[in-house]
């Protein structure tokens, strides 16, 4: 009987069946195995890696020295170092993870309150949110979502219709790309948004007047006071802004960008907030240097080359500056990455620009020593095996990924990590950075399995990529001596699965022979039985099992990237001779979740019943086992997307704290003639959202009534009309920019608005 994989049995009654198995709360994430590249230690080399990040000064421990936390828009999660010296001396913490909200956009933390608390102001889907950090325990963070009691909105919701202009309510929005100025433009203490608005070209302020209207800065009001801030704007076709286009005007089509990073920070130390602006397709930044009154900022000078005076920032593609201060002076540095999704540098991407003590403001030198060199890093989407290369007993390491890109090209490699310590004290060196030669055209998405295929006790690879083709490189040496891989012909040559493959070789069924288990970017397995000898494998071409054992894992955009791993061991977690040893099946998930199945004993092939989870914060899960420290109890490296590696100990390391739950607005209802009141569902369903180039409008209705659609910016303008005549209809909005926009549907019975994201 097959048994489907949902998360919520777990919470009605699985802890009977635990007791009876190996735990996987048993398993912990273990950061001290020594990694050494060259004569240099790595600081905190199983950190995960970084894809996109945006860096925050925060005091993590209430000590005299900032911390550093770090939003990774590739995970979409936290991770939190901290300063253990002055300067750019920090170690990894993960006692803080639990209690931060992810965002799918971006997350930066300011003390909005002046209370010496940074707090998180995230994108939640196109607006803005607030937590209040309440934290009094060194140990942990402790946020309170923050509600906006303004009369503009009702409901006390997110930044959302809570700014006036003409004395209309005007939404707020940011999109689903770009990162606003968010700090203290006018001087007047308070925490300020300023947004270059995408296809318009010029700055919106959002300015903060809580403090104005109630005295205290615990109070967050908007109101939309300016057009054009600091006088300036977008060029049409060239890469610098104009000066002085724009006061107080609304400014139309005057944008060549689709969007923008701003970075607001005192470039010349005279005391008023400057610009550094990251465009959307551009890998420099324009430095604009204000010389207004603190109260009007005017841009009267620009720099295109910023900074022209030492070495020009260039970071492919979509950089963003984040200012911090990293030494001992008191001037902001620069942390610069890259946050373009599609065609962004995921390795060694970050630069760190350093004032110098004996230097005017003016000066900021690039240094290569931060944090971005002190873990793992090979790229994007990692996976990693356990595998004795050099025949002394102990697992090395093989790491693979979709894809490197260091800004000036791209390549794949394998890399190989000797294990240089003891059975019982693994440590670990980089040995090679291009260990094999990849045998084939298309060389995105390599990973590499290892498994003896034709039984000669020496460990043999099967290595994949992007297309789903597999090649045997099989092992040449004699068992116990170095490993000799060489490409050779086999059944596997004419073997091709779903794009994107996850593979583990192993013997599902019994019969001595390994067999495949297949995942991909679709979120099933599939199981290609061997059919061959022991001394030559043959794999079904056509799946023997289409969706092994009914498991189905998927993230919100319907992706799998099923990755399993098999673990033979007893209720302890022991893989010894042992008559009680059952069959655990790990799957990680592009979700971010590692799921534990056990094998029923006596049943199918694929008869394997959920046993518990786990959240990695991460995604692209991909776990491989092997056990690394001697002690028979098998352990678990894994990649993911942000390109780093990561260890899963039996009964050793950090316990993993379950996810924060979602961040929502809390439901407020107003009590007025509630009596009189109906509560309207909503009658039309929209997706994809966000989109490139088609929305589909669904009615809920089986009586369909004319319907008008309008799609409407963030000035209030329509944008896009049409007439909807049946009950699911395309609409292609390719021709719109990218933004946030509501698309309002009315018929003569009702109507409704849905907020449309457009990348």
């Amino acid at each position: 009987m097959r048994k489907t994989g949902i998360v919520l049995l777990i919470l009605l009654g699985f802890s009977a069946v635990q007791a009876q198995h190996a735990q996987l709360s048993d398993y912990r994430i273990f950061d001290s195995v020594v990694v050494t590249n060259g004569n240099d230690t790595l600081n905190f080399p199983w950190s995960g890696g970084f894809l996109r990040p945006l860096f925050s000064d925060i005091n993590l421990n209430h000590d005299s020295l900032q911390d550093l936390i770090v939003f990774d828009k590739g995970s979409f999660q936290h991770q939190t170092f901290i300063r253990t010296a002055e300067g750019s001396n920090f170690q990894l913490s993960r006692n803080y993870t639990g209690s931060l909200s992810s965002s799918r956009f971006f997350s930066l933390f300011e003390d909005f309150n002046n209370d010496g608390l940074e707090d998180q102001v995230f994108n939640q889907d196109g607006i803005l949110g607030f937590n209040k950090n309440v934290s009094t325990n060194p140990n942990e963070l402790v946020f309170e979502r923050i509600l906006f009691p303004d009369p503009n909105n009702a409901q006390n919701r997110s930044i959302n219709s809570s700014f006036m202009f003409n004395n209309k309510p005007n939404s707020f929005t940011i999109g689903a790309s770009e990162i606003p100025a968010i700090a203290d433009v006018d001087a007047d203490g308070d925490l300020d948004i300023g947004v270059l608005i995408v296809g318009l070209g010029s700055v919106y302020l959002y300015e903060n007047t809580g403090v104005n209207d109630h005295g205290t800065f615990d109070t967050l009001e908007f109101s939309l006071t300016d057009f054009c801030w600091a006088g300036f704007s977008d060029n049409l076709s060239e890469f610098y802004v104009n000066l002085g286009s724009c006061n107080g005007k609304l400014l139309k089509n005057a944008s060549r960008h689709g969007g923008a990073n701003i970075t607001a920070t005192d470039l010349d130390c005279n005391g008023l907030p400057d610009l550094i602006i990251g465009f959307q397709g551009e890998e420099r930044v324009i430095g604009l240097y204000n010389e207004g009154i603190p109260s009007s900022a005017k841009m009267t000078r620009q720099d295109t080359m910023y900074p022209v005076t030492t070495t020009t920032i260039r970071s492919p593609l979509f950089p963003y500056v984040n200012s911090l201060k990293i030494n001992s002076d008191s001037i902001d540095d620069f942390l610069i990455s890259p946050t373009d999704e599609l065609n962004g540098a995921n390795h060694k991407q970050v630069q760190y620009y350093a004032t110098r003590p004996d230097t005017t403001c003016f000066q900021r030198f690039l240094s290569q020593d931060f944090v971005s060199n002190q873990h793992i890093d090979i790229g994007e989407d990692s996976r990693f095996i356990l595998i004795d290369i050099n025949g002394d007993s102990l697992l090395d390491i093989l790491g693979t990924s979709l894809r490197l890109h260091n800004g000036d090209s791209t390549w794949n490699a394998v890399h190989y990590w000797k294990n240089s310590g003891t059975k019982n004290r693994p440590q670990f060196e980089l040995v090679s950075e291009n260990y094999l030669d990849i045998p084939f055209a298309n060389k995105n998405d390599l990973s590499v399995y290892a498994v003896d295929l034709n039984n000669d006790s020496s460990m043999d690879l099967v290595m994949a990529n992007e297309d789903g083709l597999l090649k045997w490189l099989k092992n040449t040496a004699l068992p116990g001596d170095s490993a000799v891989f060489v490409q050779t012909g086999s059944s596997l040559d004419s073997l091709k699965l779903d794009p994107f493959p996850r593979c583990k070789f192993y013997d599902f069924n019994g019969d001595s022979l390994p067999d495949l288990l297949a995942g991909s970017y679709i979120a099933e397995l599939d199981y290609h039985q061997n059919v061959g000898t022991k001394s030559n494998a043959e794999f079904k071409k056509s799946p023997t099992l289409p969706n092994f054992g009914g498991i189905n894992h998927r993230d919100n955009s319907n992706n799998g990237f099923l990755q399993a791993t098999v673990i033979q061991s007893d209720t302890n977690g022991l893989n010894a001779d042992s008559v009680s040893l059952a069959t655990y099946l790990y799957i990680g998930c592009s979700n971010g979740w590692l799921y534990q199945y056990v094998k029923d004993s006596g049943g199918s092939v694929d008869d394997y019943s959920l046993l518990d989870s786990v959240f990695l914060y991460n995604r692209n899960i991909t776990p491989s086992a092997g056990d690394i420290n001697g002690d028979s109890k098998p352990d678990l490296i894994y990649g993911m997307i942000t390109g780093g590696a990561s260890l899963l100990m039996k009964d050793n390391g950090f316990v993993i704290p379950p996810p924060k739950e979602e961040d929502k607005d809390p439901d407020v209802k107003d009590t007025t003639n509630i009596n009189e009141k109906k509560m309207e569902l909503p009658q039309w369903d929209l997706f994809p959202n966000p989109t490139s180039n088609t929305i589909t409008i669904s009615s809920k209705n089986q009586e369909f009534d004319l319907t008008q659609l309008s799609i409407i910016n963030i000035n209030g303008q329509t944008v896009f009309s049409a007439s909807l005549n049946q009950n699911q209809q395309e609409i292609d909005v390719s021709e719109i920019p990218a933004g946030v926009y509501v698309v309002l549907l009315k018929n003569e019975t009702t109507s409704q608005s849905i907020r449309l994201i457009k990348n």
